[in-house]
């Protein structure tokens, strides 16, 4: 099975923290399909309540990921999780602002910034 790598994610306490590679502008292929079913088979675990999606490598993103972030948060917040989004190029924030996914989610300018943030809302 070949990945598309759009995705490393690595866990931090109860944390899953997502980095996205590149422009993501569908996931329809395979491989990306195959990708994000490792990553929704990875929240499937309770001890996960807490998500940051870093968007460091990634200029820009579809509405098609748009609806993997939604995919992502429906399995999080019935358990009382939080998402916090980080490192989110300007066109990216124009993108989440007429999506009105900002105001769902806090967007915040680094990582670090992204783990606080969790602390406060804990």
């Amino acid at each position: 099975m070949s990945y598309a790598k759009i995705f490393s994610m690595r866990v931090n306490g109860s944390t899953l923290i997502l980095s996205v590679h590149g422009t993501v502008s569908g996931l329809g292929d395979s491989a990306a399909l195959d990708e994000l079913d490792r990553i929704l088979l990875q929240l499937k675990d309770q001890s996960i309540t807490n998500v940051v999606v870093d968007f460091g490598q990634s200029p820009y993103f579809g509405s098609s990921f748009l609806e993997t972030l939604r995919r992502i948060w429906n399995d999080i917040h019935p358990r009382g999780g939080h998402m916090v989004l980080c490192n989110v190029s300007p066109v990216g924030q124009e993108i989440l602002e007429i999506a009105k996914f900002n105001q769902l989610w806090p967007v915040v300018a680094t990582c670090d910034d992204a783990e606080r943030q969790l602390q406060s809302l804990a």
